[in-house]
This record gives structure tokens, sequence and C-alpha cells, in this order.
């Protein structure tokens, strides 16, 4: 089945944990989160931007130290947003998007650049000295942003790419498999 661009995707509101979510997108994408075991907070602070902008994003994860940002369609509005975020932040934002598939796009700031950098390149990485999860560009240092444990010590793990939406939620529901409490909502997804 083809997708009709020209019809508007309008966002259908679902409730997760207790949380009413603005889209199924963002409730799946929590619900991926707790099953794969990282620690999130859903729109906890708006930020006006230098760029004169106003933005709340979706999700914050402390651990990890970054963002992420769930979208229909992105369009040079809501990207003006995202790198207003990143350049005032210094924090980087995970967008998942539907342009043309569920695609994960990475945004960040390179140590002494002035302006966040783009890639589609994304990994799950795991610290074995504090167990912290967070998303990783291929082209990061790899230091844990919790503990600042670094690759070059040999103390990061890839647990995979994650570089669409359904290889996050099926990676959530493989991790989840062996926690009864996630269960349900693993069948959730399958059904």
């Amino acid at each position: 089945m083809e997708i009709d661009w020209s019809v508007p995707i309008t966002a259908q509101e679902d409730w997760y944990n207790g949380i009413k979510f603005r889209s199924k997108l963002e409730s799946k994408t929590a619900q991926a989160l707790d099953n794969i075991g990282i620690p999130y907070q859903y729109e906890p602070d708006g930020y006006k931007l230098s760029n004169g902008m106003w933005y709340r994003p979706d999700f914050w994860l402390p651990d990890a130290q970054q963002f992420i940002e769930c979208k229909g369609v992105m369009d040079m509005k809501d990207c003006a947003k995202i790198v207003g975020l990143v350049n005032d932040t210094g924090k980087p934002v995970l967008v998942m998007s539907y342009d043309n598939a569920m695609l994960f796009q990475w945004y960040w700031m390179n140590p002494g650049s002035e302006i966040a950098t783009y890639t589609d390149s994304v990994k799950l990485a795991k610290c074995d000295v504090c167990d912290t999860l967070w998303f990783a560009s291929s082209e990061d240092s790899y230091a844990c942003p919790k503990c600042g444990a670094h690759d070059g010590m040999h103390l990061i793990k890839f647990m995979g790419d994650v570089c669409s939406g359904q290889q996050l939620f099926n990676f959530g529901q493989e991790a989840a498999a062996d926690k009864p409490i996630y269960k349900q909502i693993a069948e959730k997804f399958n059904g």
C-alpha cells in the first residue's frame, strides 16, 4: 500500500502507564524505552530558543543527557527548532519521523562547533561501568554521558543499530522478553 503524502497526518492521542501521550508514536516510544530500560521524562520542560522560537521536546533522557522528538513529517520550522535546541543546550536530539519510513535522525554538536550536525546512523550504546544505555551516532566519541567511561577504556558495548523506529520497537520487545511486566506490551506491538 502506498502512502498518500497529500493527506495531512494527524496524531491520535494514546495512554500508556498512566500518561496521556499526544500521539501513538510517542506512546510506543515510551513503551520501547521502558522495555529497554532507559529512564525518560515526558515533555518535562519547554525552551525559549535563541532563534526566537519556543520548543518543548517530547522526551528527556536524564541518564543519557539527550532528547527524543517524535515527528510525523519534518518541515523547515521543525528542523529550525531541533537545530536551535541542540545549539542552545549542547545536548543531542534523536528525531523519529515518518519521511517515507519511520526513520531516526541524529542531531548533535561537535566540540568547538557552532552549529548542530546531522546523521542517520544511530546505535544503542551501553556502559559496562554504570549500565547506562544511550543513543549515539557512529561519529560520536562514545563516552558514557553519566559516568564518563569511554571507548578507549573498552568499557562501551554497542547493542545494535537502531536506524528506524521499527528497529527500536522490536529491540524493546526483545529486551522485554524476560520481564513479565512488559509481556503484555510486546503482545500489543505484535498484535
